[in-house]
């Protein structure tokens, strides 16, 4: 700005010494600077909204990869407790095993058929109300 400030001053001196024919020379000059500046100004005005366009756009994807990480952290916890939960079945299913084990052992007949205990052992895990295991 105080260079074009010093340059106009010039040209006015100029003016003054040289005539008319020098003031529409500093007119066409003073009008080219006029407009770089208001480029200028229309080119920082852009490069402000592409700044604040990428910021929007940051500020977004942080939002997404932090709302990814706590659904990841979700998932996570449902499959530690799904472990949790087959690793019970996979003992209850053991137990009964070898409840029914003793029960052949020592001859003792229950009023359940055999089948019927084998196919709730067998579907234990897609039926736990079975075996009360919640």
């Amino acid at each position: 700005m105080s260079e074009l400030g010093l340059r106009i001053a010039d040209l006015e001196a100029a003016t003054q010494t040289n005539g008319p024919r020098s003031a529409i020379h500093i007119q066409q000059k003073l009008d080219e600077k006029i407009a770089q500046l208001d480029a200028e100004i229309r080119s920082r005005q852009e490069a402000q909204k592409v700044q604040r366009r990428s910021e929007r756009m940051v500020r977004d994807l942080q939002h997404q990869l932090l709302e990814k990480d706590k659904l990841n952290a979700r998932h996570q916890e449902e499959a530690v407790k799904s472990e949790q939960k087959m690793k019970g079945y996979r003992q209850r299913i053991e137990e009964l095993v070898r409840m029914w084990s003793s029960f052949e052992r020592e001859r003792v007949y229950i009023h359940t058929a055999p089948d019927v205990i084998l196919l709730a052992l067998l579907y234990s895990c897609y039926i736990p109300s079975i075996f009360n295991i919640r």
